[in-house]
Formats: C-alpha cells, sequence, structure tokens
C-alpha cells in the first residue's frame, strides 16, 4: 500500500515542520525554490512542474491546486493525507487507513454554515472583502441553503478512487470558477451538489490525537 503525506510551501509564509512523530510513509513539500533540504520532507520544487494554464497565478490559487487535486500529483498512491504546513505532526497520521469511504475530514471547528465561513472569511480578512461578498450572493442567487455543513480542510485523507477523484476536479473547478481563496465554503457548495463519500472524525482540526498547531495569541501549540 502506498501513502503520500503532503503540504505546500510558497513564499515564506510558514516554516517547514518536521513532524514529531515519525510517521510510517514518505512526506512530500511542494515549494517554490526557497526550501531546499529537509531531514524528513521530500522536498518538490514547482518551478520543475509544469504547471496548468487554468491555475491562476497567485500563490494561494497554486497551493490549492495541489491541496485539492492530490490524485495528479500522486496518481500512483493508493491514499494521500493532506497537512496544511502550519501543523505540527504528533501522531501517526496514517491510524485511520486503511477506510471505507473516499475521503476523511474532522468538522470545522467554528461553523457549521457555509456563509458563516463566508462571514467570518470577511471579518477577518481571508480575501479581499468585495470578492467574498459577490461569492457570498452568488451562492444564495443559486439557492443554496443556510446551515451546511463545512469540513475542516486543513488535514484531509483521501483514497484514490474515481469517485473521490471526481469530487476532487469539482472541487478544484468550483474554485477556480468562482475567484475563491477559501476552499472550505466551496467544499459545503460542492458536497451539497455532489456529496463525496466522506466520514467525520471525532476531534478539533486545529487539536487532536495526530496534530495540533500554532495558538494564533500566545504562539504556543494548542493543548500540548
Amino acid at each position: 500500500m502506498k501513502v503520500a503525506i503532503y503540504t505546500t510551501i510558497l513564499g515564506n509564509v510558514n516554516k517547514l515542520i518536521d513532524p514529531k512523530f515519525s510517521q510510517r510513509y514518505p512526506l512530500y513539500c511542494f515549494t517554490d525554490g526557497k526550501l531546499t533540504y529537509s531531514k524528513d520532507w521530500n522536498i518538490i520544487n514547482v518551478n520543475d512542474i509544469n504547471i496548468p494554464l487554468e491555475v491562476p497565478g497567485d500563490r494561494i490559487s497554486l497551493t490549492r491546486y495541489f491541496k485539492l487535486l492530490p490524485h495528479i500529483h500522486f496518481p500512483d498512491y493508493d491514499y494521500t493525507i493532506w497537512v496544511d504546513a502550519a501543523h505540527w505532526m504528533i501522531g501517526d497520521l496514517s491510524r485511520y487507513i486503511p477506510f471505507e469511504e473516499d475521503m476523511l475530514l474532522f468538522k470545522h471547528a467554528n461553523t457549521n454554515c457555509m456563509y458563516k465561513e463566508l462571514d467570518d472569511a470577511i471579518k477577518y480578512k481571508r480575501d479581499n472583502v468585495d470578492n467574498i461578498k459577490r461569492i457570498y450572493k452568488h451562492y444564495e442567487d443559486l439557492g443554496v441553503p443556510k446551515g451546511l455543513e463545512v469540513a475542516g480542510c486543513s488535514i484531509i485523507w483521501r483514497k484514490n478512487t474515481k469517485s473521490c477523484n471526481d469530487f476532487n476536479e469539482f472541487w478544484w473547478k468550483e474554485f477556480v470558477s468562482v475567484g475563491s481563496k477559501r476552499d472550505q465554503p466551496i467544499w459545503a457548495y460542492c458536497n451539497w451538489v455532489k456529496p463525496v463519500n466522506k466520514k467525520f472524525i471525532s476531534g478539533n482540526q486545529a487539536s487532536n490525537a495526530v496534530v495540533t498547531r500554532r495558538n494564533p495569541t500566545s504562539n504556543h501549540w494548542l493543548n500540548y
């Protein structure tokens, strides 16, 4: 069984963090050349990859290109595990493998509504405000209901199946089509239109048995 654990760091947004707990499967980091070596990570320079013209040229969209389409970047792997570069791996991420579903995720830690996630993106300036308002109205006009479940997409376990890959492609195309910089509300919409065979893992996406991340106010690792 082949499993790839991967992340992306473009620019100087995050520092590549070596895992506290050794992983059973290889780690890959897509980067733009500023990272050249890591003890635990296999470094993949995105400048050596033929990026399709459809991929917007900004850093966030390029990051999502790798995040949302693992079957393109790891076609020969049975499972992939995306982990946000801001997370520290404190447990074995492969502990949930194998699984019957196409996708495993945590529920969003702060909301169970796609529109609330968009409101928070405005509040915390996670994208251009006018752009988020345009996307908000776009989904309202489509009749998307309030209260759609939102996944915490900072860590995603995926099986390399046609159904999962079809969802990945749908997610990516919708992300590009609406011009978003936030993939979690787009995931909620796509799951409403074309539900993916998924399972939510109990726990908090930011701090659990396998990963934790820094508290933005204290800069300490959450619950660790």
